[in-house]
């Protein structure tokens, strides 16, 4: 499996402690969506703090050259938050670049899980989860975590950095 170009972004800003008692969540709706609404429902009622959802996506058209301060903003308004729930494979991944914990559920496919499996499962601020009655408790692991928790891998210096030599198209020196 390869890595999602979205893991080449890097953010300014960094983790801090301690986290905001806020949680954002963002699940699928529709045909897209692993949960029913009973198991949807289950979810937002497991969830003891202040809460905000969203459906991860803008509210208006993204230019190409809006996109690095659409990504900015979005960055931005993770940080506000002490935990993310979802089950959208780059809300995760942009979590994970802020440094915030992030709890990973499960989308229509295998596609979060094998990409957690493969790239995340490392990482101590992302946690997975199939099990919708885990998350309580995982919300609560999130606010032990301790700062060398929120390390991000170098994913750009150890794969897309390489490419253009891997590729040939790097200029020799």
């Amino acid at each position: 499996m390869f890595p999602d170009i979205a893991l080449y972004l890097k953010s300014p800003l960094k983790a801090s402690l301690p986290l905001p008692p806020q949680a954002l969540v963002c699940l699928r709706f529709g045909r897209e969506t692993t949960f029913s609404p009973e198991e949807q429902k289950t979810i937002m009622d497991s969830i003891t703090m202040e809460f905000e959802t969203t459906r991860n996506q803008a509210d208006h058209p993204v230019y190409p050259f809006d996109r690095q301060a659409e990504i900015e903003k979005t960055l931005a308004h993770i940080n506000t938050f002490g935990v993310v729930i979802t089950d959208r494979l780059h809300l995760c991944i942009f979590t994970i670049i802020v440094g915030r914990p992030v709890i990973l559920l499960p989308s229509g496919g295998n596609k979060t899980k094998a990409f957690y499996q493969e790239w995340l499962k490392d990482i101590p601020c992302c946690f997975f989860t199939e099990d919708i009655s885990k998350i309580p408790h995982l919300i609560e692991k999130c606010f032990q975590l301790q700062e060398k928790d929120f390390a991000r891998p170098d994913w750009r210096g150890q794969y897309f950095d390489k490419l253009p030599h891997l590729l040939g198209l790097a200029s020799e020196a």
